[in-house]
């Protein structure tokens, strides 16, 4: 249930369709505006495939420019029809193979049980047991002993245990850190 929720959050996304790789900050001009008019009819239905939001927003800009021919004041008329026609012309040559609408999906199977999956839309004390007793297990460690909790997978096996800090051991990193600096520390290595 929460892996299908979490699907869903990604698929319900706004689609960003792209042109040979192109997205629309790499676009200008009547590509651009063609672009946007694929991704219109998309925004409204996500299943569509690339070719039926090409052929939609072909009609879509047809309606809209004869719509312009009969009630866009006749002084700027013929530019806004050119326009259209510029618009027109650059969605007819992008080929469906060339459109890819939003990112990729992949499904996954995961070797788990819903029981032993953290449900992120429930509250601590509404999760599972099993979830329970990892998260009583993780939240047992105290400030003052901060390896004192071994994380324990949910078939109950020790995952990780303490990181044998050590207090002699951290005052040698912090000497050796400010003999080289931190500045040259966090410097990238070649």
């Amino acid at each position: 249930m929460l892996l299908e929720a979490y699907r869903d959050a990604l698929a319900s996304r706004k689609p960003s369709p792209t042109h040979k790789g192109r997205g629309f900050d790499q676009l200008e001009g009547p590509e651009y505006r063609a672009l946007a008019a694929i991704e219109g009819e998309v925004r409204y239905n996500k299943k569509l495939s690339t070719k039926q939001a090409k052929d939609l927003a072909i009609t879509s800009l047809n309606q809209r420019k004869k719509r312009a021919a009969e009630t866009v004041d006749p002084t700027i008329r013929e530019e806004i029809l050119k326009d259209y026609d510029e618009d027109l012309a650059a969605l007819e040559s992008m080929s469906p193979d060339d459109i890819v609408i939003g990112g990729r999906m992949y499904e996954v199977n995961i070797d788990a049980e819903p029981d032993e999956l953290l449900d992120w839309f429930k509250p601590l004390d509404q999760q599972s047991d099993k979830v329970s007793k990892v998260l009583s297990d993780a939240f047992r460690s105290t400030v003052k002993d901060p390896d004192g909790v071994a994380v324990m997978g949910f078939d109950g096996e020790i995952v990780d245990r303490a990181s044998n800090y050590s207090p002699r051991r951290m005052e040698t990193c912090r000497k050796n850190l400010s003999q080289i600096g931190e500045q040259d520390f966090y410097k990238p290595r070649s």
